[in-house]
């Protein structure tokens, strides 16, 4: 039941990427997937494996739901919000992308406690927050950077 859930979930947010009007290029959308499924794999293989704040369910259905939550769910909650961040002029249309995104994969996180595909031992809602504010913000400057460089590359050509 709770792997369903999770497979309903990853099937909305990627169809509405999929639907969704974007004015990023393709080759800027796959540097937003890669950076930001590397960046989470690895904060969240600190986190839990090596400081063990929290630990992912050892059950195979709760732990196929904590895979396709930490390399699909936030992922694509990600360029999502990135898509309307760099495709918006409106300073309050960004502000609003970036708030709903955190809210939204908190109510994943705390999905992911409640259900108990995740357990914090000690870890709390605010250093969820805390961590996926720091996603969004290095995806963002990654994908900045990124803009520059292809910038660069086509004044250079």
């Amino acid at each position: 039941m709770i792997l369903t859930i999770y497979i309903i979930l990853a099937w909305l947010v990627v169809g509405y990427f999929i639907v969704m009007p974007k004015k990023v290029g393709k080759e800027k959308l796959l540097f937003i997937f890669m950076i930001t499924t590397i960046i989470i794999l690895v904060f969240n293989n600190i986190i839990s494996l090596n400081m063990g704040f929290y630990l992912p369910s050892q059950t195979r259905e709760l732990f196929i739901s904590y895979v396709i939550n930490r390399n699909i769910l936030l992922p694509f909650l990600i360029m999502i919000c990135l898509t309307y961040i760099f495709s918006v002029n409106k300073m309050g249309t960004k502000s609003a992308a970036v708030i709903i995104t955190l809210l939204f994969m908190l109510v994943m996180q705390i999905l992911g406690v409640k259900l108990r595909v995740i357990t914090y031992i000690h870890w709390n809602y605010v250093l969820s927050l805390l961590l996926l504010i720091v996603y969004l913000a290095v995806s963002l400057l990654l994908t900045a950077w990124f803009s520059l460089l292809i910038n660069r590359k086509k004044r250079s050509l």
